[in-house]
């Protein structure tokens, strides 16, 4: 399956093509950037280093950080379909992909508590900030791993 996906013409342009990898590896730059900064900036609001914030108005951008999101995966998938043999064998890219789940699930279920709640938090209870530590920490290993990708095991 692996294999029938890299000799797609999809694949081929990502691959072969003189700015295909270039603008779709830049992409994914962009995107995790987005996603990644955004997510970033609320758990250190939830760490109260940034407590001048108040959560309401990070509600616009925690938004945006989804778009992130998407414009990742989407060239992620691009990435992945372009050499996908080499990144299924990766120990690299499989953390990758462990943390950036972790990071997700995190990063959902602090905004469904700190956005569903009645009252405006102040001070965030501590299960908010062990899943911002954790998530924090997650983004951290997703960039190290992202990058040992190119340099570590595999095919």
């Amino acid at each position: 399956m692996l294999e029938w996906l890299a000799n797609t013409a999809t694949a081929r342009m990502v691959h072969e093509s003189m700015w295909g990898y270039p603008i779709i590896l830049s992409a994914h730059a962009v995107g995790m950037a987005i996603f990644g900064g955004i997510v970033l900036v609320i758990n250190l609001r939830v760490l109260g280093l940034a407590s001048g914030m108040s959560f309401s108005g990070l509600r616009t951008i925690y938004r945006i950080c989804w778009a992130g999101l998407l414009l990742n995966a989407v060239s992620g998938a691009l990435l992945f379909i372009a050499d996908g043999e080499r990144f299924i064998a990766s120990t690299p890219f499989q953390l990758k992909l462990i943390l950036l789940a972790t990071t997700i699930v995190l990063t959902a279920t602090m905004a469904r508590q700190i956005y569903s709640s009645p009252q405006p938090i102040l001070k965030p209870a501590l299960s908010l900030r062990v899943m911002a530590t954790i998530s924090t920490l997650s983004l951290l290993g997703i960039i190290v791993a992202g990058r040992l990708i190119a340099y570590v095991g595999g095919a």
